[in-house]
């Protein structure tokens, strides 16, 4: 339609004449005062309008285009009945939606398309850091504990970027100033195209059943801690920390394995300390203890780092030497004889003793590959060390082997 300066009615079509059916204004006829009012603010400012009408129900939108040079103002309008309805609706459904969510036990929310959080329940004022921007967004990192955010902010982002729901598990700050175990979940709603129009989380208390899940991670760990405690101990020589006479012969039986499968050579050695029980008898057992350790020093330093030392017995210990022949085996023995004759084991702050000791070996080939047997040979060819002297080492023979 279109209206004079002064306020006349100078055209209307017929959807206009619904619209001013109110005021039965006809062709040439003022227009209402409300009317009129906004036509010279549109032509004294030369600015369009917007005016809103509702009459009978339904409601009109309608946009005022001044045209100053001829004196008037056109007015286009539509019927915005079914959209302020809906508008309507939606505002009744979320104060519904808002009355049932402020009862629920658990933090409630939405956020936009976009992933700004445009709701909070009254449950936000159980939580100290959640502040509101002047459009209305509101601001959550704060109140996710610093250790929790970076996963939980990621988690997020992840979600609302792929249009994908999402759980986890994070510490908020309560009132009290106190961070409480949670469980966060979001999930979209999309309209009937498909298209995300909204966003929906709650954040559920989970502190007790956390608090037990730490508490069984924790006995969990701890019982795996004494079990490896337990393996070390039972696998370690107590007095010298080397390997003991059951983690030796086990590792001993697949090294003789991997000898037999591949046909490596390899040589088996018994050392036993002479006369130990001398050195029991005259510096105690402590004493005795401090020759074994240091006596296990000296002889791991004799070694390579592939070969396997351990303590069999009393002052016996046995050593593996993979990949090792008659000659180097030989080499070694008698740098360990000599290492072990010509150093001084230091007792105490007064006391220096010195020890020999005696060896049997058994070099495999040619001997049979079986750890018993193996044993047994390098056993025998000990006590024939110790027959010829002591302070010596005597190498299993065939004969000696198979008696």
């Amino acid at each position: 339609m279109r209206v004079s300066k002064q306020g006349k009615l100078l055209y209307a079509n017929r959807a206009a004449f619904k619209i001013l059916n109110p005021w039965h204004c006809a062709i040439g006829e003022q227009v209402p005062e409300f009317i009129f009012q906004k036509v010279k603010e549109s032509l004294q400012e030369n600015i369009r309008l917007s005016l809103e009408m509702s009459f009978s129900r339904r409601f009109y939108s309608l946009t005022l285009v001044p045209i100053v040079e001829q004196g008037y103002v056109n007015f286009y309008g539509q019927d915005v009945t079914q959209s302020k309805l809906a508008i309507e609706q939606l505002k009744q459904s979320e104060m519904r939606f808002h009355q049932i969510a402020d009862f629920m036990p658990q933090l409630v929310w939405t956020a936009d398309p976009s992933g700004n959080v445009d709701y909070y329940n009254e449950r936000r004022k159980e939580f100290e850091g959640f502040t509101q921007s002047e459009d209305g967004s509101w601001s959550w990192a704060p109140v996710v504990h610093p250790d929790d955010q970076h996963e939980t902010i990621e988690a997020w982002k992840k979600a609302y970027q792929t249009g994908t729901a999402y759980e986890i598990k994070h510490r908020i700050k309560r009132s009290n100033g106190r961070f409480t175990w949670y469980l966060s979940r979001a999930f979209p709603i999309r309209d009937e195209t498909g298209k995300i129009i909204k966003w929906f989380g709650t954040a559920t208390d989970i502190d007790d059943i956390k608090k037990v899940e730490i508490k069984l991670a924790q006995a969990k760990k701890a019982a795996e801690e004494a079990n490896q405690k337990l393996k070390e101990l039972a696998s370690t020589d107590v007095v010298t920390g080397l390997q003991s006479r059951r983690a030796f012969m086990e590792e001993a039986k697949s090294l003789f394995q991997i000898a037999e499968r591949y046909q490596r050579p390899f040589s088996f050695l018994i050392i036993d300390i002479d006369h130990f029980k001398k050195v029991n008898d005259t510096y105690g057992h402590l004493g005795g203890d401090v020759v074994l350790v240091e006596l296990g020093k000296i002889m791991s330093s004799c070694l390579r780092a592939t070969d396997i030392l351990g303590r069999i017995g009393g002052e016996e210990f046995a050593v593996i030497l993979p990949e090792t022949g008659p000659d180097h085996t030989a080499e070694l023995i008698e740098r360990l004889l000599e290492k072990v004759r010509t150093t001084e084991i230091r007792i105490d702050d007064d006391t220096l003793v010195s020890v020999t000791v005696s060896i049997g070996v058994a070099t495999v080939p040619p001997l049979p590959i079986h750890v018993g047997k193996v044993m047994a040979a390098a056993d025998k060819a000990l006590y024939q060390a110790k027959s010829d002297g002591r302070n010596r080492c005597c190498e299993a023979s065939m004969d000696c082997h198979e008696s």
